[in-house]
């Protein structure tokens, strides 16, 4: 069962704030252990809107609630997002990062930010959304993968130009850390990326687009993952797709 509350506040014609509330239990049926209270709760704070030429979005999350009737959720995550117009091109500048409890050191509490995204791109092409990520305590039943910012920090620098009126383009650079890793001496180092998209309108409803990314692993994947040094190579991907919304 899952409930969620939405309230926003328009403090003038470009800027908002809200805040959001999501509440998640569970039987035992699904992702709860059978027999044990599991109760998740999120509270989010989130800003958004212009000021002069600068478009900003921003939110901080803490979680809470109970994953077992020992164990508590306590995780949180935030992220700024930003952006500069100078025609014909956007600059974009955003930071995220998401709690870690690699290593699950602390029987008492899931320190681990919990989502519930999907298997869809919301930041990196690769790292996201095809390889193993940094998560370690997924409470709401996650796969390995496609977990967002549990356990990741994002640093970010795109640029979205429109190439004609119905071309549009756009690259992101990422600098990819874990937030926390189970020893002393593992590195948090994850990677960069770069992903790059063309997408091209058809007609009104209807658009290609071609998606590359690369990412250049770093010494995380050996420390946390077990890949060895001879396997650490980069990762090159791309997808194609035909889109049509109504």
């Amino acid at each position: 069962n899952a409930y969620v509350a939405l309230a926003t506040y328009k403090v003038n014609k470009d800027n908002t704030v809200g805040v959001n509330y999501t509440t998640i239990t569970d039987s035992g049926a699904t992702i709860a252990t059978i027999g044990q209270k599991f109760n998740f709760k999120n509270l989010g704070l989130h800003v958004n809107g212009k000021l002069g030429d600068v478009k900003y979005a921003a939110e901080y999350d803490t979680q809470f609630g109970s994953q077992t009737d020992t164990k508590k959720f306590k995780g949180y995550g935030l992220f700024l997002n930003l952006g500069y117009d100078i025609k014909p091109v956007t600059v974009r500048a955003g930071y995220a990062m998401g709690s870690g409890d690699a290593g699950n050191t602390d029987a008492t509490k899931n320190k681990d930010f919990q989502v519930t995204a999907g298997n869809d791109v919301h930041y990196t092409f690769i790292y996201e959304y095809t390889t193993n990520d940094a998560s370690s305590s997924r409470g709401l039943g996650q796969a390995a993968r496609s977990n967002g910012i549990a356990n990741t920090t994002y640093y970010r620098l795109g640029l979205d130009a429109d190439l004609t009126k119905d071309l549009r383009a756009s690259v992101d650079y990422f600098i990819l850390r874990a937030t926390k890793v189970a020893t002393a001496t593992g590195s948090k180092k994850i990677g960069s990326e770069v992903d790059a998209r063309l997408a091209y309108k058809i007609d009104k409803n209807l658009t290609y687009s071609i998606t590359a990314g690369y990412l250049d692993p770093e010494k995380w994947w050996q420390d946390s993952m077990s890949v060895t040094a001879a396997n650490n190579k980069s990762i090159t991907q791309v997808m194609h797709a035909l889109t049509l919304s109504f």
